[in-house]
């Protein structure tokens, strides 16, 4: 892990995970994550 990258972790878990420990993302489908119709990625996904 860069420098860079452990300190934006360590931010994160202080100002996040800290500030409300029950707090947890909410869980996304692959088309959410990649913000694309749900029956569309499902159509091309078993195309491949």
């Amino acid at each position: 892990m860069s420098l860079p990258s452990a300190v934006l972790f360590d931010l994160y878990e202080t100002l996040i995970t800290e500030y409300e420990p029950g707090w947890k993302p909410p869980a996304l489908s692959d088309a959410q994550r990649l913000q694309l119709d749900e029956q569309q990625i499902n159509t091309d996904w078993r195309a491949l």
